[in-house]
């Protein structure tokens, strides 16, 4: 079946099987605007497993319903080089998926309409891998990001900032900081540990000491004997 426009000149085009005057079973149609899709078709709408190839060349795989991507599939962007593979709900990815990006960072969790919400975990090329929850396609809520080189921050987050109460562990400098966060900065109460067990303890101003500091000695330091 071809389909033409008021001058007579082709515009979209079907090859597949009919029923009932519908297109229904496997079929192929290339639509207007360059796109094909080329799979199962009930009353006339996409319906079951098929692959649709956009005009801009992106292309999904995977499973239909009433015209939507719903089920399980994969998108992937050519221009970008991106790919998500896993659940779909009416055309968003929907339920747990696999992020691949241009650069090859991984995201691995659970979508909510087209955005990473839930548990999660993210990947990074350069060995960091963050741990925890997501809302509306941000770090949000708990998290635990380990850094390749072994610093490792636990606490909660922000829009992908440090933000709330948190413990940061610096393995090259053997230090632990352990206290507020404000917008990725060390903001309010809160104590460093330093490599030799002394403690620094004060409030913080966008990761500077500011006011007043305690210092407490390490238990085990010769300057806590009054006699030393």
């Amino acid at each position: 079946m071809i389909y033409v426009d008021k001058q007579k000149q082709p515009q979209e085009k079907y090859d597949g099987e009919w029923a009932e005057g519908k297109m229904h079973g496997r079929g192929k149609y290339w639509y207007a605007d360059g796109s094909v899709y080329d799979g199962l078709w009930i009353d006339s709408k996409m319906h079951g497993k098929g692959i649709f190839t956009f005009a801009n060349a992106n292309k999904y795989e995977g499973d239909f319903a009433l015209d939507k991507k719903n089920g399980f599939g994969t998108l992937s962007y050519i221009k970008t080089g991106e790919r998500y593979e896993g659940n779909w709900q009416d055309d968003h990815a929907h339920g747990q998926g696999t992020l691949i990006y241009g650069n090859n960072d991984r995201y691995i969790g659970g979508w909510v309409q087209g955005q990473k919400s839930g548990q999660g975990e993210l990947h990074y090329t350069n060995g960091d891998v963050f741990r925890g929850q997501w809302d509306e396609d941000h770090a949000n809520g708990w998290g635990e990001l380990r850094y390749a080189n072994g610093d490792l921050y636990e606490g909660h987050w922000m829009n992908d900032l440090r933000h709330g109460t948190g413990k940061f562990t610096s393995v090259d400098q053997g230090e632990t900081y352990e206290g507020e966060w404000y917008e990725g900065f060390k903001h309010g109460e809160g104590k460093l540990t330093l490599k030799d067990s002394n403690i620094l303890q004060g409030i913080w101003n966008r990761g500077k000491l500011d006011g007043k500091v305690e210092f407490f000695f390490n238990p085990k330091s010769p300057w806590n004997d009054p006699e030393y």
